[in-house]
C-alpha cells in the first residue's frame, strides 16, 4: 500500500530544494509534505521522518510552517490536508 503518491512536491519550499539539490530528492519531499499533513505513525515511517529532519531541520520546518499556513484545499497547489 503506498501512503503517499512520488509525484512532484507540491510546497514552494520542497521545490526549491529539489531545484538546488536535484530530483533525487523528490521521493524524501513528497514524503515530508504528506507526513506533515497527514502523519501515518508506522516504526518506519516515522524514523524516516526523523531522519530527514535531523539533516534538514530548516527544510522539515518551511514545509510544516508553508503546510500549516494552507485553509482551503486549493492552496499550496493542492496540498492534500485529511484530517
Amino acid at each position: 500500500m503506498t501512503l503517499y503518491s512520488l509525484n512532484q512536491p507540491k510546497t514552494h519550499a520542497a521545490r526549491k530544494a529539489m531545484a538546488t539539490h536535484g530530483k533525487n530528492m523528490a521521493a524524501d519531499l513528497v514524503f515530508l509534505e504528506h507526513w506533515e499533513s497527514t502523519p501515518v505513525p508506522t516504526t518506519s515511517s516515522l524514523l524516516r521522518a526523523l531522519q530527514i529532519k535531523k539533516a534538514n531541520p530548516e527544510l522539515m520546518q518551511a514545509i510544516s510552517n508553508e503546510i500549516k499556513a494552507c485553509t482551503k484545499p486549493s492552496c499550496c497547489n493542492q496540498i492534500s490536508r485529511n484530517k
